[in-house]
């Protein structure tokens, strides 16, 4: 029986770290450099900007942990990104909802995928990294 202990190289790790977690960041630095023109913000804008925060901070926090698996973030921290990605999804789904009255079918599912479906399972993910980085076996096979 072949087991596996499903181990994946640094490079591919960020390179799914970015796939995860880079268009969340993209938007926020849209949203950041768009205020910062002055140019009136509306509360949807600043709703980008505080939520599309999780973005560049779980991006810090998987690079982080890929580079120096020894310096792997808590737990806590990432169960926190985990929360505000379903937290994000949940209100994508709502919004939707709002504006089209849940006529699934009619919606362009791409942004919900982007930015919230990706980053959650790019989290999930993280959390079971992290779990692997503090276990003895991993480090005892570096």
């Amino acid at each position: 029986m072949n087991v596996s202990a499903l181990r994946v190289s640094r490079w591919l790790l960020v390179l799914e770290w970015l796939v995860c977690f880079g268009p969340l960041t993209l938007l926020w630095m849209a949203a950041v450099r768009f205020i910062g023109t002055g140019a009136g913000a509306s509360s949807d804008l600043v709703a980008a900007m505080l939520l599309g925060a999780l973005g560049p901070i779980a991006l810090i926090v998987a690079l982080i942990g890929t580079v120096f698996p020894g310096a792997f973030p808590r737990r806590w921290l990432i169960k926190s990104l985990l929360l505000g990605f379903f937290v994000l999804g949940a209100m994508q789904l709502l919004a939707m909802g709002k504006t089209l009255g849940f006529r699934w079918f009619a919606y362009d599912w791409s942004l919900v995928v982007l930015l919230a479906a990706l980053p959650l399972l790019g989290c999930l993910h993280l959390l079971y990294a992290s779990r692997l980085a503090t276990s003895q076996d991993v480090v005892a096979h570096p």
